[in-house]
């Protein structure tokens, strides 16, 4: 390998480093959202005109909102 080659590489392990580094500073915020959204998510679902309403005119959303609730992990 030329030093170039080896600069290179160096540099993109240092930016990989650098983004790996900020996704596990954030996973632990990004986790808690997520399960607020699926609980939040889940208490909509349990209204039935709420459920009415969006199989009524967003069925896409509501599909969407059903897979979500049922998902066990994140």
């Amino acid at each position: 390998m030329s030093p170039e080659d080896i600069a290179r590489l160096e540099a993109e392990m240092e930016s990989l480093e650098h983004d790996l580094k900020a996704v596990e500073e954030s996973y632990g915020d990004d986790v808690l959202n997520l399960t607020c959204a699926r609980g939040y998510i889940k208490k909509l679902l349990d209204n039935a005109k709420v459920v009415r309403f969006l199989n009524g005119n967003y069925r896409d959303i509501f599909s969407q909102f059903e897979t979500i609730a049922a998902a066990e992990t994140l």
